[in-house]
């Protein structure tokens, strides 16, 4: 029986099923149990087995029933048939997916539908929905994304195509809107993939054809492309990168430039486009303020700000948790406390269930903090139960050894630079350079709390660490450690 049992659990049947949500698990039954899709009667049983295992599909409960057998009758007939009905099944879950994607995209059922009326040569009807679905594709702006340009590519085709395969002359059909809107297309995906290999190059050794990405440029400046926003969106976006990868000392205009674009681009560009250029200027500042630009945390904070109005900053529903996290962080280092405030209460239900409890106890464990407000800090971070991701975990203990530090709590401060540092070296699902930079600061302010006692006669040590901290290239809360060695330090 245990064969059967390893064999569901690790098979691609099983793998297919946990990528499906509720809703969706629950359309899959009746999409097996349609004679249109599904005439196997042992799929449909198999179905019914498994929803009862959904969505964990733990080993104990497909103990639950002898599967193979309770299908099959007999251990014999399960060991023949077994494997083919997984894979049968799994099969239909993927004719499932295909089918779950035409529900929910309404412009690939009607080019479906309009390539099939074409074959057909059904002319009423092909115009009718051609034309519909074009003014659909309209409504959606000229400039909303790059998959516009190819959707509508797509359209204007087959317009031409039903010409041909029906002799049929009569459609007015402009040939060269069709070739405009194919090299905009073209031009926009090479574009797109220009900017993520310099993106990539900025943080790895990757090597690329500069030249190539030159030449694109030079196209956009020549043919007058600026006036179409994402496209400007993306020459000032691969103009900043590429400068920044120069290491040139005017990269801050074409930041200026870029930030200045996205916030001309409400209702011009798909939201989801927006994301992607905010994550290309957040990547920037944030380069900048590890090369020592201060300055430039007001501007990625002015940057959240921006895409939170332009409501570009939610991806399925909800705000990642790491944007929230950045936006409090940001806010309180540039003393928008009143703001980060209402911001932390706003965004509590705007990330996925599983993190609001804990992310909103850790953001206002961070407000309290800021605000010196230790020992209702250590209220909020004692309430974090388990981040399913460790590094809000690590941020957590970070605040809770900075307040031990502020407080002078020897024992509890020394309790948790030990289970911390095991904690971090432990942690399996975070980079070796996240990894040191945390080790680093836990070894720094193990320094600086050994030194404070007696900082007054210790002031050339102060000193020394300091210069070591700021030569460190891989450090956890820099700024705050400086800051505290500046307050010992006699003017």
């Amino acid at each position: 029986m245990s064969f059967y049992v390893n064999f569901m659990k690790n098979s691609s049947l099983i793998n297919l099923l946990q990528a499906l949500n509720a809703k969706e698990f629950k359309l899959l039954g009746d999409f097996v149990q349609s004679p249109i899709h599904n005439s196997n009667k042992n799929c449909i049983a198999l179905y019914k087995y498994l929803k009862q295992a959904y969505p964990d599909f733990e080993e104990k409960a497909i103990n639950k029933e002898r599967v193979g057998v309770k299908l099959f009758g007999d251990k014999e007939k399960a060991t023949k048939n077994m494997a083919f009905l997984m894979t049968t099944m799994s099969n239909l879950v993927q004719e499932f997916l295909i089918w779950l994607q035409l529900e929910e995209n309404s412009d690939v059922r009607n080019t479906l539908l309009l390539k099939s009326l074409s074959e057909r040569g059904i002319k009423k009807h092909f115009i009718a929905k051609y034309q519909s679905s074009l003014d659909e594709l309209e409504r959606q702006g000229s400039e909303s994304s790059v998959s516009y340009f190819g959707d509508k590519y797509e359209k204007l085709s087959l317009l031409q195509e039903f010409n041909e395969l029906n002799k049929d002359d009569t459609l007015p059909i402009d040939l060269q809107e069709i070739a405009d809107t194919f090299y905009k297309h073209s031009l926009l995906q090479q574009l797109h993939i220009a900017a993520i290999i310099v993106n990539k190059a900025t943080i790895t050794n990757l090597s690329y054809d500069r030249n190539a990405i030159d030449e694109l440029l030079e196209i956009v400046e020549r043919k007058a492309f600026l006036s179409e926003t994402i496209i400007k969106l993306y020459y000032h976006t691969l103009k900043l990168l590429l400068n920044n990868l120069d290491n040139r000392e005017d990269t801050a205009d074409n930041f200026g430039l870029l930030k200045q674009t996205l916030s001309e681009a409400t209702n011009k560009v798909a939201t989801n486009e927006l994301y992607n250029f905010y994550v290309y200027a957040h990547s920037y500042c944030n380069r900048q303020v590890q090369r020592g630009k201060e300055v430039f945390r007001a501007e990625a904070f002015d940057l959240y700000r921006q895409q939170l109005a332009q409501n570009a900053l939610e991806k399925n529903g909800y705000i990642a948790p790491g944007n929230i996290r950045n936006m409090v962080t940001l806010g309180l280092l540039c003393n928008e406390t009143t703001w980060v405030r209402h911001f932390i209460d706003f965004a509590q239900n705007k990330v996925a269930p599983k993190f609001q409890s804990d992310l909103y106890a850790l953001n206002l464990g961070a407000f309290y903090f800021f605000t010196k407000n230790y020992n209702k800090c250590i209220e909020q971070l004692h309430q974090i139960e388990n981040f399913i991701d460790p590094i809000y975990q690590i941020e957590a203990k970070s605040l809770l050894l900075r307040v031990y530090y502020e407080l002078n709590e020897t024992l509890a401060f020394d309790a948790l630079i030990v289970s911390f540092r095991e904690y971090i070296r432990y942690q399996k699902n975070i980079t070796e350079q996240r990894k040191e930079a945390y080790l680093n600061f836990i070894g720094f302010i193990n320094k600086l709390f050994n030194l404070y006692p007696n900082y007054k006669n210790d002031q050339n040590k102060l000193a020394v660490l300091a210069q070591e901290i700021s030569l460190c290239n891989n450090i956890s809360e820099r700024k705050w450690l400086l800051d505290k060695i500046n307050v010992l330090l006699d003017p």
